[in-house]
């Protein structure tokens, strides 16, 4: 284990600091997804949206 040679702060610190990273790419990778899915959802609710409305089109008249 090579983080046991190191000492316990500079420990914390590297700990901390993949934390960090990881978060940072987790935070990327959420943002490409949300990014994706709002290119991607005006497809999906065009094609929703006309049985949505003949739902409910009986209700609003």
């Amino acid at each position: 284990m090579l983080l046991l040679a190191v000492p316990k702060k500079k420990r914390l610190l590297l700990l901390l600091k993949r934390l960090l990273l990881k978060r940072l790419l987790l935070h990327l990778l959420l943002k490409r997804l949300l990014h994706l899915l709002l290119k991607r959802l005006p497809l999906l609710l065009l094609k929703r949206l006309p049985r949505l409305l003949l739902k409910r089109l009986p209700r609003l008249l």
